[in-house]
């Protein structure tokens, strides 16, 4: 339910909301549908247990903040563009 509401939300709402304001350039552009729903989650539990300040120290390779784990499992832009349009029902009112 999750990867259909979040694909709902990334084409029928922002996209079309935004078409004539998005960049070439854009991670909107790269968006597929995806299945790696249980990695996002999982992480997301991990960093609980594990804190850091920013988000993107979890894919340092700074030998001070190096987290191996998620650099393996998840691409750091994929993780932020995943949380990005994370959604779990539709907002619209119909």
């Amino acid at each position: 339910m999750m990867v259909l509401e979040t694909s709902l939300y990334v084409y029928a709402q922002f996209i079309a909301d935004n078409v004539g304001s998005l960049k070439p350039h854009s991670m909107v552009h790269k968006w597929k549908d995806s299945d790696e729903m249980h990695v996002l989650l999982g992480l997301l539990i991990h960093m609980g247990l594990l804190y850091k300040p920013r988000l993107s120290m979890y894919w340092s390779v700074d030998e001070l903040f190096h987290t191996p784990l998620f650099s393996s499992v998840i691409a750091r832009d994929r993780f932020f563009i995943l949380i990005r349009f994370l959604h779990f029902a539709d907002k619209k009112i119909k």
